[in-house]
């Protein structure tokens, strides 16, 4: 007798626990917010996993640095902030506009 009041019990968990994890990324979608508007600006702007990182970057382009010591002041926080993904090792992207050929160049 307790045997099937052990096995029902652990069958009625599973089928709670089941329900959970189907429901819950629906309950997660519906409560996400709107993507926001594209972003635009009219001197700097930089993009990281971080805010904290995008920060730093965003710091030395409006001292007067250029993109590629932005990108590594960028790095060098996500270093920080993030270590299991990112460092030696890791991947990187980067593409830069020339504005007087009007080219893209990007490197990984």
């Amino acid at each position: 007798m307790p045997q099937r009041t052990v096995t029902r019990a652990l069958g009625a968990v599973s089928a709670v626990l089941w329900a959970v994890t189907m429901l819950a990324p629906t309950a997660q979608a519906a409560a996400a917010p709107a993507a926001p508007a594209a972003a635009r600006a009219e001197r700097h702007m930089i993009a990281a996993a971080n805010p904290l990182a995008a920060r730093a970057g965003l710091d030395i382009l409006r001292a007067g640095g250029s993109a590629l010591d932005a990108a590594i002041a960028t790095q060098l926080v996500l270093n920080l902030v993030e270590p299991q993904s990112s460092g030696l090792g890791g991947g990187a992207f980067l593409l830069h506009f020339e504005a007087a050929g009007g080219q893209v160049t990007s490197y990984d």
